[in-house]
């Protein structure tokens, strides 16, 4: 970069954006998502460092973003990732590292299986930051937003119910 360093953008998300402007933030990057409701899927993998993380948060935290897929199924929603298992989380982060996650409500997740969470991470995603977020009304199986859960067949953790906003979910370790 010959010396010159990039400055981390500043990225606004309203609900006439797609999942490619979320998807597109680099480490350094703030992701300010607008009140509104959203039905597509976000495919997360970036990995940013410990002092440079990703940040996406609602614009008021008063009204956040809802992430609600009414009665469409997550896998058939729009979104970047295409594998088999694109249906089992609204937000996927796989291979990720180093995302700070705030005010946002994910609601009316599910797969015609039964097999769906507002986040899932996995692929060893490390440093996941997830605060003042609810999941609610998805189809995996109901988790206080305060843990996670391991599925042993992928090793991916998800996270599913909550009756209520947690003070924070971290996920420090490696899935």
């Amino acid at each position: 970069m010959n010396g010159i360093l990039a400055e981390a953008a500043l990225i606004n998300v309203t609900p006439n954006d797609t999942y490619a402007t979320i998807e597109a933030a680099n480490p350094g990057d703030e992701v300010i998502i607008a009140p509104g409701t959203y039905a597509f899927r976000v495919h997360l993998t970036k990995q940013a460092g410990v002092t440079n993380p990703i940040l996406i948060r609602a614009l008021d935290p008063a009204n956040p973003p809802v992430w609600d897929f009414g009665n469409t199924l997550v896998e058939n929603a729009p979104g970047s990732y295409t594998a088999g298992d694109r249906g089992r989380g609204g937000w996927q982060f796989s291979g990720a590292r180093n995302y700070r996650i705030s005010g946002i409500i994910f609601r009316n997740c599910r797969t015609a299986s039964g097999n769906s969470a507002g986040i899932r991470y996995y692929n060893t995603t490390t440093n996941l930051y997830i605060k003042d977020s609810v999941p609610c009304s998805n189809s995996a199986t109901a988790i206080p937003a305060t843990s996670t859960q391991t599925h042993p067949r992928t090793n991916a953790s998800r996270i599913g119910e909550a009756a209520s906003s947690s003070p924070a979910v971290t996920i420090p370790g490696t899935r």
